[in-house]
């Protein structure tokens, strides 16, 4: 179980308005923030100094990755994926494809640990 799914378990525990904040932060409010930081100026400074993509595909997934706190190298991994999948979208379609695939994600994540919780 990730950091995330922990979290979301002990906010079922608490006040309704908790779980409407956190959902709020995750599928509205981070994606952006994290699309910003994570891709955007990532790649808007990599590519000034003419940085390869890959070396900037690699900073960003990590830099994404080490701010979901992965608990071990599995959820380091499984974060990290996300992260290389959001550079791809971030290079076709700028920030706008990222934060909307990072949107996407979220809000299966949210609906995916909301049900475990609930069965």
């Amino acid at each position: 179980m990730t950091s995330n799914q922990q979290n979301w378990n002990s906010l079922f525990k608490g006040e309704t308005a908790n779980v409407f904040a956190v959902f709020t932060l995750a599928i509205f409010i981070a994606p952006f923030f994290e699309e910003f930081i994570c891709r955007h100026i990532v790649f808007s400074t990599g590519e000034k100094i003419k940085s390869p993509f890959l070396i900037l595909l690699a900073i960003s997934a990590s830099l994404f990755s080490m701010l979901h706190t992965p608990l071990n190298i599995f959820d380091f991994s499984k974060y990290f994926i996300i992260g290389t999948a959001l550079c791809f979208m971030y290079k076709k379609y700028n920030y706008a494809g990222s934060v909307g695939l990072h949107v996407f994600n979220n809000t299966v994540a949210i609906i995916t640990m909301s049900l475990s919780i609930l069965k």
